[in-house]
């Protein structure tokens, strides 16, 4: 069992910051909604800023000084000016509401998460297994990407399961009001009702930034769509007779499609 070593977070810097967390499988979509919520001037996500020490993290690791810090080569400089700058004085105009961070594996510690960041909301991508193999497949066969090989659509069936069923398992648990399941085929169709249900969840009012950057989304989800699937009729063989439609059947229960 993980051992909480997050300090008390009335003692945080951050305290008066709401936390907030994207999880979810991997290549389920957690980037392209942290894009998309980075455009709220009231919310402050990292892209997987906390991987190194995840899943163990506490308040303290979302202190100005340590979540913009560029020493130890945590965050490069490159990394900063791309990404953090911008965030960074966000962070000291004073009118952010949630600060926190985008990890996909946090979706296999989510008890540590809402005993660790007391009161905190979790956004958690589901995405069709087989669009999630498919991404897994692309990424195993580029040259020069620090993506496994053997990342390929086995290993894709092996994190769906892990990670939905540990996200269902939360879901039945009294913490439950924490967590938002954002389905992705859904929301980024550019389905207005999940994008105001997500805001209902944060408690926010929906921005024209963000309003805007959603509609253009739904472009970009039509030339997704037109791609064809990387998977050959063997690897969808596979995957038809391997996969647990209990977990399927679960999701449409208890987060049925808006």
């Amino acid at each position: 069992m993980l051992m909480l070593k997050g300090e008390n977070i009335m003692e945080s810097e951050s305290a008066s910051l709401k936390f907030l967390f994207i999880i979810g499988v991997p290549r389920s979509g957690t980037t392209a909604l942290l894009e998309l919520l980075n455009k709220d001037d009231k919310i402050i996500l990292g892209r997987e800023r906390n991987k190194k020490v995840s899943p163990e993290i506490s308040p303290a690791h979302f202190e100005e000084e340590r979540f913009f810090s560029r020493v130890d080569d945590e965050l490069s400089t490159l990394e900063y000016e791309n990404f953090y700058a911008s965030l960074h004085i966000r962070y000291k105009s004073g009118a952010c509401i949630y600060i926190g961070d985008k990890e996909p594996g946090l979706a296999n510690h989510m008890d540590y998460l809402v005993a660790t960041f007391k009161g905190c909301k979790i956004l958690c991508l589901y995405r069709d297994l087989y669009s999630v193999a498919s991404s897994f497949n692309v990424r195993a066969g580029r040259l020069r990407d620090a993506w496994p090989e053997e990342n390929d659509y086995r290993a894709a069936l092996r994190y769906w399961e892990k990670g939905n069923k540990n996200v269902l398992k939360f879901a039945k648990s009294e913490m439950a009001d924490q967590l938002f399941v954002v389905r992705y085929e859904q929301f980024f169709s550019g389905d207005e009702n999940y994008l105001n249900a997500l805001y209902q969840f944060l408690q926010l009012p929906i921005t024209e930034t963000v309003r805007d950057a959603f509609e253009s989304s739904a472009a970009v989800w039509q030339k997704i769509q037109e791609k064809p699937l990387q998977l050959t009729s063997e690897m969808r063989e596979f995957l038809a007779a391997s996969r647990d439609l209990a977990i399927v059947d679960a999701f449409d229960e208890l987060f049925p499609r808006l």
